[in-house]
């Protein structure tokens, strides 16, 4: 680079030290390529470039529909590494032609959920229930397509009433428990919530299965369940 530099100071200013306008013009014509030359080394050396897409990982990819076969926009659907005790790992909403995509998967096992409003949760495999879902293998590099159907289900609907037949409203509280496991084992459907006696409770859509309903309420020395 120094050699370079003073062959350049040479040209310009010559044995005399005079300056040509015509060799001032092409000397700075040189530094400047040799300079964009040294800047684009530099980048290359420090690894400031784009990485590269690492190799060994796989993609899950796939569609959501509904029953009759429509796509089922804006559902979620979870990733799960197995094994995963209930809990998933990535949840994603499909977009408006009902696909969903987890890459940057490292090899193993997984299984999948999808969910909407309205439709009941359906797992890898086209269970209703999570300790059913069906896992399965990537290998490194791999692309598998994983297609989700959701389900319809059931609604489950009533009255709290007491002894005489009366609405009860006083503190009351109503849970669902029953055979769905979403989103871990042993958790309710749909916890303690708030409601009043005087308007009918709807719970769903579940899957088939048996069900209790429980109202509970701080007057009452015991929760009162209906299967």
């Amino acid at each position: 680079m120094a050699t370079y530099r003073r062959a350049l100071l040479d040209e310009v200013f010559g044995d005399r030290g005079g300056v040509s306008k015509d060799r001032a013009s092409t000397a700075v014509t040189g530094l400047r390529a040799a300079l964009i030359s040294l800047i684009g080394m530099a980048f290359a050396i420090s690894g400031t470039a784009a990485p590269a897409v690492a190799s060994g990982y796989a993609e899950i990819h796939g569609v959501v529909t509904v029953p009759g076969g429509a796509v089922a926009k804006n559902a979620q659907v979870c990733l799960f590494a197995e094994p995963s005790a209930g809990w998933p790992d990535e949840c994603s909403s499909t977009d408006s032609a009902g696909t969903f995509h987890f890459a940057g998967l490292a090899p193993g096992s997984y299984s999948l959920s999808a969910s909407a409003q309205g439709y009941v949760t359906s797992y890898s495999g086209g269970s209703p229930y999570l300790k059913n879902r069906v896992p399965f293998e990537l290998a490194g590099g791999q692309s598998s397509a994983q297609d989700l159907q959701l389900r319809t289900g059931a609604m489950i609907t009533g009255r709290v009433v007491d002894s005489a037949g009366r609405p009860f409203s006083s503190d009351l509280r109503l849970s669902l428990r029953g055979p769905a496991e979403d989103p871990k084992p042993g958790a309710d459907l749909q916890p303690g919530a708030s409601a009043d006696g005087r308007k009918p409770f709807s719970f769903g859509p579940v899957p088939d299965g048996t069900y209790r309903v429980v109202a509970e309420s701080t007057i009452t020395c015991t929760p009162q369940q209906v299967d």
